[in-house]
Order: structure tokens, then sequence, then C-alpha cells
């Protein structure tokens, strides 16, 4: 029997290890990124994905006809050169030579046909098309309605195989990684893109995207060397080892806002809304919440934008709870009322914010109140459905020109998940895509960013900063003025 119990110790032991083993096969593969997240992505299709994070995964897989560069300028992608006309309304390009991750050479009919699906799903910009169609089988043309000398910047939209229906499940790109697997909830596997055009990229073998519940869980993953990198807040960068780890911070390229239903109750009054900004010490969230690591944003445009973003704003709204407390007296709430502020879980940072905003907005009478749901909730229910009362999250801009920022508070724009309402606002932004020249056209996105701000269409909070942790020995990280993870330089030293 002492005998017979030895050996089945040894075949458990051996069971766990290889149980363990199957776990965390990746952390022994060798050239393999395993990175942590903390939510997956909504959508694999790049035309149906509403969250940056989905954009954030996905930028290595799929490329436009132009790409961003980490200096926030636009270079060629899957086009190698492009003219465009005089009055900015016909643009012309020439495809190089690619094939997309399934073996199939990139052509103008894919090209064609991921425009139209870019128009169908009317994705940021792209509401001037006219007509696409290919010259021949390198050469797409572009026809715009109305003059637009931004339109290229709305060129970084996905080009995907004409016809291709299953991007949902099985996306197919030209980028430097192509799709592996996708298990909800636990990991999205990238490889090595063999065939890539462009010479020298990637380094690594494989990326696995780790899907974990929140920092904490994904933190217990790097301190024991199942996960070698990952997305984290600033606390958790405060408890790793200097060491074994490296700690990057990059803004994050969106602006964390206490966004406000402005269809709900109360908030439908601008002097209400106006009162929580002067209640809200902007100040106090970027030292507590983030540790410092963030810069003051008081507009949707991210400061980064530096000759776009209107710095006159970040002094508009300077704490002041007297003030809050007269407006809204002035508005029939002297008493205060109630808020519920939802808050997606898998964000540490913004469960943080939300907890100094509660005790903040408590000066005013205010009655704040937390309610955590996760993020797919959040999309159905806040960004979708738009039933909420108040939200704290950060958002982006999905290409590199101010536009992509302000666009989604236009009164009808489908991204305007905060119901604001302003015929001013609306004109303006209209002029904007009539204005050829470059300067007149800075003086109006400045202006559109004053007229939310003055409307408190929300609290605008910061840029703040998000640390990526890599383990010693990863190198190539370069960042970006846009909410992007570019893997593509990443290698082991």
């Amino acid at each position: 029997m002492k005998h017979f119990s030895s050996i089945w110790c040894v075949c458990s032991l051996l069971l766990c290890l290889t149980g363990c083993a199957q776990r965390d096969v990746h952390a022994v593969q060798e050239n393999t990124l395993i990175y942590c997240i903390t939510t997956e992505p909504d959508h694999l299709d790049p035309f149906l994905a509403l969250s940056a994070d989905s954009r954030y995964i996905m930028f290595n897989v799929f490329e436009g006809l132009l790409k961003p560069a980490p200096d926030g300028s636009l270079v060629p992608g899957l086009a190698e050169s492009y003219n465009v006309n005089e009055d900015f309304t016909e643009y012309v390009f020439t495809l190089r030579d690619a094939v997309f991750h399934n073996g199939s050479p990139v052509t103008a009919d894919d090209a064609v046909y991921s425009i139209e699906q870019a128009v169908a799903a009317r994705l940021n910009g792209m509401q001037a098309v006219q007509s696409v169609s290919a010259l021949d089988e390198r050469t797409v043309r572009i026809v715009l309605s109305e003059p637009d000398s931004e339109f290229e910047y709305n060129l970084t939209t996905a080009i995907v195989p004409a016809g291709y229906d299953e991007l949902n499940t099985k996306p197919v790109g030209t980028g430097p990684f192509q799709f592996e697997s996708f298990a909800p909830q636990q990991e999205l596997v990238l490889k090595k893109n063999p065939a890539y055009w462009q010479p020298g990229v990637p380094h690594l073998d494989t990326i696995v995207f780790k899907i974990k519940a929140d920092f904490k869980s994904a933190l217990v993953d790097l301190q024991a060397g199942s996960a070698n990198s990952g997305f984290f807040d600033t606390a958790s960068a405060l408890q790793i080892d200097p060491e074994r780890f490296t700690v990057v911070y990059d803004n994050s390229n969106s602006v964390q806002m206490l966004a406000l239903n402005n269809a709900f109750g109360p908030l439908q009054d601008a002097r209400v809304r106006q009162a929580l900004c002067y209640a809200v010490d902007c100040k106090e969230i970027i030292a507590l919440a983030h540790n410092g690591h963030a810069v003051r944003a008081a507009s949707p445009v991210i400061p980064g934008l530096v000759n776009m973003y209107n710095g006159s704003l970040d002094s508009l709204y300077a704490h002041d709870i007297e003030r809050a407390k007269q407006l809204l007296a002035e508005a029939g709430y002297a008493d205060g009322f109630p808020l519920t502020i939802t808050v997606p879980s898998s964000y540490q940072m913004h469960i943080d914010t939300a907890q100094i905003i509660v005790n903040q907005l408590a000066r005013i009478g205010v009655d704040a109140r937390i309610q955590q749901i996760d993020w797919a909730a959040w999309l159905s229910d806040v960004y979708q459905g738009r039933n909420y009362e108040a939200t704290v999250v950060s958002v982006d801009g999905t290409t590199l020109s101010p536009r992509s920022y302000l666009s989604r508070y236009v009164s009808d724009d489908p991204a305007n998940f905060i119901n604001y309402r302003s015929e001013a606002y609306d004109r303006l932004f209209a002029q904007t895509l009539q204005t050829g020249d470059d300067a007149a056209r800075t003086q109006q996105y400045k202006e559109l960013q004053r007229i939310i701000a003055q409307d408190a269409g929300s609290v605008f909070i910061c840029d703040l900063s998000v640390p990526k942790i890599y383990a010693k020995g990863i190198a190539g990280f370069v960042p970006y003025p846009l909410y992007v993870f570019d893997a593509a330089p990443l290698y082991f030293e």
C-alpha cells in the first residue's frame, strides 16, 4: 500500500505539472510576447468594432491605404503613392504589391469593397464619399461630394478581401501579424505574417493577448512569469520589481472624462453641468487616481495635438465650490440631486477616478453613487443604448485629425453617446469640412472645443499616462499619438 501510494503521489504530481504546463504553454515558447489586457475586443471585424481596445489590438492585423506614423504623420500603407486634385474632391491611389494573410493578392477591387464597407458602417470621415472605383487592378479612385483637405486621415481604415464575410470570426488583413485564434475571456493569439510587405519586421513569432479580469490578476501573472508584458494602471506599476521589469509610461491619447448624459433630468440644464465642472477638481484626480501621470485635458481633443488643442480652456473651470453651489441653486437644485456614475469594472483607473468624484460632488450636495458593470454591458447599455446618467471613461480619436475627436459631438452622429446638442457646434463643424486653409481650420477646431467646454457637454479631465510593463530583455517599444499597440518593432534582446 505504501508503494502504491508513492506511485500515486508521483503520478498526481506529474499530472499537476502537466496541467500547469498546458495552462501556461505560451510562457515557455521562445520569441512569444504574452501581453496582459483587461478588456477583450468587442468585434474583430474592423467595420463593426466600437471599442478603442479592439483597434488597439487589431492595429497589428489590419492596414489601410495609409498608415499613421509614430511622429504623427501619415505614411504609405497598402498604397505606395497617391494624388489629390486641387479642390480636394478626388483622391487616386496606386497600390503596392502585397498579399492578404490568406495568400490572395491585394487588388483595387479589395480596396473598393473595403471603402464601401467603411461608408456603409458610417465610419468617421466617410460621409462625403460619393463614389469609389477601380481604374485598373492596382489603381483606386475616390470621389467626394464636397472638398475635404483632410480626407486622407480617414484612409487608415482597414483593407480586407472583397466579399470576405468571416471578419468577426477569422479576420484577414495584411498587417505584420495574422489572426490565429480567439478564446473569449481567455486569450487572443496572433502569429507572425511571413509574407509581410515591409522588410525587417515583425521580429516576434507570436503574440498572446491574455485577457484578465482586472489589473490585480494581470499583475499576479506577470510576477509569476506566466506573462511577460502588459497594459496596466499606475498603481500596478508601483508594485513591480525594477530588477525584473521595465515600465514605459505612454499617454493614452484619449481624454478621460466624467461623461454626462445631456438628455438625463437635471443634466439637461447647462448650469447643472457647469456646476459639476466647477466641483470636480481635476488636479486632485491626476494626483490621487493617476499618481501624477496624466496631462490636463479640458476639451475632447488630446493636448498631444499641440497646435490644435485649445489650451486656454485649462483654466475655464478653476475649482470653485461656491460657484458650483450658486449655479445649482439658479437651476433649482440648491439641495443637490442623486446621480449614478456607471463605470466599467475592468478599468481600475476609472473606478478610482469615480470614487474621488463622488467625494468631490458631495461637497455641493450631489449624492453620487458608483455602479460597476462589465465592459460588454457598458458598450451595450451606456455607449450604444445611452441608458445611463453619468460615466467615467476615456474617449479616443480614430485618426490623427482633431476632427475624429470632435465629430462624435455633432448632434446626429451615432457615436454621440452623451446626447450633446448644439446648433452652433453643428454649423461650425460642417464648416470645417469646407475649409481648405490649415490656419483657418485650426482656429475652427479650437472654437469647437470652446463651444462644447462652455456648454459643459461633459467634465473633461485628462489624458492619462498608461504604463506598459515589459520583462527585462524585451525592447523596441515605439509610442504613437493614437491609442494603438504596435508590436511589429518589439523584439527580445
